[in-house]
C-alpha cells in the first residue's frame, strides 16, 4: 500500500543564518507551527509561533525591530522601568526647562497611573482614558494634558528609535486629548466702547485698554 503523502510542509526544522540577530523561519512539525526565531547577543533567542509562513514572516519582522534595544529595556518591560532609563539617557539632550516638566509628568502622574503597564502593549485607548482621567477628576488644563501627550510622545519615539518597540507602533502619536468646550466670549458693544472711552475719570491704564479695544 502506498503511503499517504502529507500535505503539511517539509522544509527542514531549522534555516541557519549568516549570523545572529538575523532571524531564521522554520517548521516545528511537533507542534505543527512555523517558527520565527531571533538569536541575541547573549546566546539566547526569542521566538514566535505562527499559524503560516506568512504570519511568521511578519512576526520575524518584529523580533528583529527588538533585537538592538538597550540590554536593559527588554520590549515587555514596564512604563515604569522604561520611563526612568529614558529621563536619565533625555537629561543632556533636553532643555533643561522642558527636562524638569517631563520628569514631573512622568513621575508624578504617568508613572504612577500606567507604570505597570508593558511598553510593547500600551494602546491608544489606554493613554486615551488617562488623559480623560488628567481632564476630569484632575481638572488639569487642556494646555497641561496637551503637555503630558508631548511628553509621552518623546518618550515613545525614542524607544522607536532604540528598537525597544517597533517603529509605528507609537500610541501616543495618535491618541487624542479631551475636546475642550468653547466658552463664548463677551465682548463689548459699540455703544459701551463709546462710554468708556468718553470716562471722565478714566483709570491710568486708560490708554491700554484703548489699544486692547482697537
Amino acid at each position: 500500500m502506498a503511503m499517504q503523502m502529507s500535505d503539511a510542509p517539509r522544509p527542514p526544522r531549522r534555516r541557519q543564518t549568516s549570523g545572529r540577530n538575523e532571524g531564521s523561519i522554520w517548521w516545528r512539525a511537533d507542534r505543527r507551527t512555523w517558527v520565527a526565531e531571533v538569536s541575541l547577543p547573549s546566546g539566547r533567542s526569542r521566538t514566535t509561533h505562527c499559524a503560516s509562513r506568512g504570519q511568521a514572516k511578519t512576526a520575524l519582522k518584529a523580533l528583529l525591530a527588538t533585537v538592538q534595544a538597550p540590554l536593559a529595556m527588554p520590549p515587555n518591560c514596564s512604563l515604569g522601568r522604561y520611563l526612568p532609563y529614558w529621563l536619565a539617557q533625555s537629561a543632556r539632550q533636553l532643555d533643561p526647562k522642558t527636562y524638569s516638566g517631563y520628569r514631573g509628568i512622568m513621575v508624578n502622574h504617568v508613572i504612577p497611573e500606567l507604570g505597570k503597564v508593558r511598553l510593547d502593549r500600551l494602546t491608544v485607548i489606554q493613554l486615551e482614558s488617562y488623559f480623560e482621567l488628567l481632564s476630569t477628576e484632575r481638572g488639569l488644563a487642556p494646555q497641561t494634558v496637551r503637555n503630558h501627550r508631548m511628553a509621552l510622545q518623546a518618550a515613545l519615539t525614542d524607544a522607536e528609535r532604540w528598537t525597544v518597540i517597533p517603529r509605528g507602533s507609537n500610541p501616543a502619536g495618535i491618541a487624542k486629548i479631551p475636546r475642550v468646550p468653547s466658552v463664548p466670549r463677551i465682548t463689548f458693544s459699540v455703544p459701551q466702547i463709546r462710554t468708556f472711552l468718553a470716562d471722565p475719570h478714566p483709570s491710568r491704564l486708560h490708554a491700554l485698554f484703548v489699544l486692547d479695544l482697537c
